[in-house]
This record gives structure tokens, C-alpha cells and sequence, in this order.
């Protein structure tokens, strides 16, 4: 059966063109006037080629299509993949004006304290279970990192050494319950004891204990390092107190304290491998 449609379409299609030449021919033969056979067969023949020349139209117009397509989704991802190279470009950039902000805070700190041993350092991994207060840096006993050396940023106190190896040191912050610190209110002087505390490491925030008095500290003070037990050096920036409260026993007071250091965002760290002390 498909055989046979397809001879008649093969017939159809020879006795369309032998028309076609048999009207090529009569007009060249009659000077270019149609008489009534061109016009019979021109009847037949025109509606042919008008279907043949949109079929063509169509398929060109299809192939013309396809070929844009293609350019343009080339121009296309070329276009991304350069969008891709500047965002790599921006990140790179942004890295590198961090990294030289941080290296002139750095040289900063020096000039200011020339006292002061110093390591730079950066974040590389930080303790699952404790992602804000407790985290590893990239330096150790081969930079003559020690076991409770003080760590800190421009902006102020971070913690302690913790645990150290060759290549790597942890750092324990002083949000956390087991860092305890020395400090003083700037505008009054009073001494009192910075130590973490479970019901407030969640909020990013520390309490001021053994306070003499509800006087000895206001919202808005900065508290500093004091310099006692040795281990922080005196005048560091630890934070600014937020409130002051009565202690359950009514005996002192103390202090909540929003720390200076954004522990959920430190990528770089200094650290004070040794320092003269100054405390009197």
C-alpha cells in the first residue's frame, strides 16, 4: 500500500513538471501570449507553485530561525560566562580590600602598642557545636603560638588560646563560661569579672560580675581589660555595657556586656604572643 501511494505521488510529481515544460514550451512558441491551453494549465499549475514557494518560505524562514537561535544562545552563554568571570573579578576585589583594611589595622595596632608580640591569623574552621564561641586558626607552635596567648581584633578583645599545635591553634572566646577576665569600666574605674554565661552566650552577649555597686557602671560604659591574672593585656576594648542588675544575693551587681567583636562574622585575628605588663 505505501508502495503504491508513493508511485502515485511519483506519477503526480511527472506529470507536474512535463506540464510545466509543455507550458514553457508553447509560450516561447507563441511569443509570449497565452492562448487557452497556457491559460488551462496555468490554472492547474499556479495554485502548485504557490504552494511549492510558501512550503519553501516556510522552511527557509524555519532554518533562519533556528540559525538566531543558535547565535544567540551562544551570545548567551557567553554572556553569563563573563557575568561569572566579574563576580569572581568583585569577590576576588572584595577579599583584597578586606585582607588590606585588616593589614592596616594591623600596622595600626603596632604603632599604637610596640609593647605587643604579634601574629596575624585567619579563621579556618569553626567547632560545630559551638559555631560562635569557639573556633581554629591557621597558625601554631611553629609561629610560636603558645597555650593562653590572647587573641584579638582591631575592634577588640576575642579570647584565648585554648589548644595549640604545630599548624594550628583553637581559640576559645570570652562569651564562653570558661574564659573568665579581668576588666575595669573606663569612666568609673570599678574592677569586676567578665565571665560568659549560658543564659546569654545566645545573644552574643557576656556578663560583668562582682560590680560594688549599682553606680560603678551605666549603659553606654566601655569596659576594658584590666591586666590582672596575667594573661590579657591592660586596656584592650572588651565591649560596652548594656544594663546593670542586681546579683540574686544583693550583695553586688552586674553588668550585661554586647562584646566589641563580631564573633558570628571574624575571618582575621591577631595574636599577642607576649606583652610587657603594665599593671601597677
Amino acid at each position: 500500500m505505501k508502495d503504491f501511494f508513493k508511485n502515485r505521488f511519483f506519477v503526480g510529481f511527472c506529470v507536474v513538471i512535463a506540464l510545466v515544460l509543455v507550458l514553457m514550451a508553447v509560450s516561447a512558441a507563441s511569443g509570449g501570449r497565452a492562448n487557452f491551453l497556457e491559460d488551462a494549465i496555468g490554472a492547474v499549475i499556479t495554485p502548485i507553485q504557490k504552494g511549492l514557494t510558501g512550503i519553501n518560505n516556510f522552511i527557509a524562514d524555519r532554518l533562519s530561525f533556528f540559525g538566531e537561535y543558535k547565535t544567540l544562545k551562544a551570545e548567551n552563554e557567553a554572556l553569563e560566562a563573563r557575568v561569572r568571570e566579574l563576580e569572581e573579578d568583585t569577590r576576588e576585589l572584595a577579599a583584597l580590600q578586606s585582607e588590606n583594611a585588616f593589614l592596616k589595622e594591623f600596622l595600626d595596632l603596632k604603632e599604637q602598642r610596640p609593647d605587643f608580640e604579634l601574629t596575624t591569623a585567619q579563621v579556618i574552621a569553626r567547632d560545630p557545636g559551638n559555631f560562635f564561641y569557639s573556633f581554629t586558626i591557621d597558625r601554631g607552635t611553629l609561629d610560636d603560638i603558645k597555650l593562653n596567648d590572647a587573641v584579638i581584633t582591631s575592634d577588640g578583645l576575642v579570647g584565648v588560646v585554648s589548644e595549640v599545635g604545630a599548624t594550628y591553634a583553637k581559640v576559645t572566646s570570652i562569651i564562653e563560661q570558661s574564659t573568665p577576665v579581668g576588666a575595669v569600666v573606663s569612666r568609673t574605674r570599678d574592677v569586676a569579672m567578665l565571665e560568659g554565661d549560658i543564659s546569654l552566650r545566645d545573644e552574643g552577649l557576656c556578663k560583668l560580675s562582682l560590680l560594688p555597686s549599682a553606680g560603678s557602671a551605666q549603659a553606654g560604659d566601655v569596659v576594658v581589660t584590666s591586666g590582672l591574672g596575667g594573661i590579657f593585656p591592660k586596656g584592650i576594648v572588651i565591649g560596652t555595657v548594656t544594663e546593670v542588675r542586681p546579683e540574686a544575693s544583693d550583695i553586688s551587681y552586674y553588668a550585661i556586656i554586647d562584646p566589641a567583636v563580631d564573633f558570628q562574622n571574624i575571618r582575621d585575628v591577631v595574636v599577642i604572643r607576649s606583652y610587657i605588663d603594665e599593671v601597677s
